[in-house]
């Protein structure tokens, strides 16, 4: 294989991984962002700790399909050596064309052999292939790898400060055995006060004392309500009695 060919492929390359990159980076950005639209969303519509993973696995999702979809775009847009002959031609004016001719004589040659003149051309863009500037016309400019870099430090910042959100936080929860709300029951005016759990049954008239013991609280605040009958009542900040 003649080594213009060899650059050529290098640079097709190169271009590849310049846009495969740049899709891990977007992927890398947007899953904070989802995370913190979610977050906001939580903020106003409080999620339940046995729906936070499913949500939060979503957003993931979300951040997932974007890099698939700028992959693929990468993908497709990956140039041939054909394409990169003539962004290579573009910025190096002064080959004047000899490198798309060589590029095409080369694929002709597969199929049959070439003439004289045609061999010398293919034979004259060999000995200069070290000579051309392939990186003019075909690399990303500095600034691209910049951004890229300032992309990834964002989303890494990002994704630190969203372990603090409530949806992760309700999502390690629910993988724990401490559950948020603890709920019992004493008889208000015994003696020795004695604690029953939340479906213990007393007798009718018994002056009953109920109690809300909120180990996990939401945003900072812990609030439990009980509802009895039509009456509804909320007391805030950990322990309530009814």
């Amino acid at each position: 294989m003649p080594e213009f060919i060899k650059y050529l492929r290098r640079e097709s390359l190169l271009y590849f991984f310049a846009g495969t990159l740049a899709a891990v980076v977007a992927g890398v950005v947007s899953w904070p962002l989802f995370l913190y639209a979610l977050d906001a969303y939580d903020s106003i519509i409080p999620i339940r700790e046995s729906e936070a993973f499913g949500m939060v696995v979503a957003t993931g999702s979300l951040s997932l399909v974007v890099f698939l979809v700028l992959f693929i775009r990468s993908c497709r847009k990956k140039p041939s050596a054909e394409e990169v002959a003539r962004q290579v031609e573009t910025a190096n004016p002064e080959l004047r064309d000899l490198l798309n001719c060589a590029v095409e004589l080369q694929e002709k040659s597969r199929n049959g052999q070439l003439s004289f003149m045609e061999d010398r051309v293919v034979r004259l863009t060999e000995s200069k292939a070290r000579e051309i500037a392939w990186s003019n016309g075909t690399r990303p400019k500095s600034l691209f790898w910049t951004a890229l870099a300032a992309g990834f430090a964002i989303g890494g910042v990002l994704s630190a400060w969203g372990l603090d959100t409530s949806p992760l936080q309700k999502t390690f929860a629910s993988f724990s055995d401490e559950p948020g709300l603890t709920i019992f029951t004493t008889k208000t005016v015994a003696a020795e006060q004695i604690q029953y759990p939340a479906t213990h049954e007393f007798s009718r008239g018994t002056d009953v004392s109920i109690f809300a013991d909120v180990t996990r609280g939401h945003r900072g605040e812990k609030n439990a309500f009980i509802e009895f009958k039509d009456v509804f009542k909320c007391y805030r900040n950990g322990k309530i009695r009814c």
